[in-house]
């Protein structure tokens, strides 16, 4: 039979872990979320240039400062394929 010092160190620990596992899974989402949107604006970039916009004209369409735009295409390609 536990005591209820235990049981009690037991809960705490499950609730610690709990936790520890929603803000983990919470911070997966998020940091696949901005993978997704880089990779995204990546695209639509690549294919406004292939089609002869200049990065100022992808920028401006798109709303999109150049920085953020640079920054999603440099993403890609120094992200390894899976």
């Amino acid at each position: 039979m536990f005591s209820l010092y235990e049981y009690d160190y037991k809960s705490h620990l499950k609730s610690e872990h709990d936790d520890g596992f929603e803000e983990g899974q919470a911070q997966g989402i998020a940091i696949g979320e901005e993978r997704g949107e880089l990779k995204r604006l990546a695209s639509i970039a690549t294919n406004m240039q292939n089609n002869g916009y200049s990065l100022d004209q992808v920028s401006d369409i798109t709303g999109v400062a150049i920085a953020d735009i640079q920054k999603a295409l440099d993403s890609v390609k120094n992200t390894p394929t899976q």
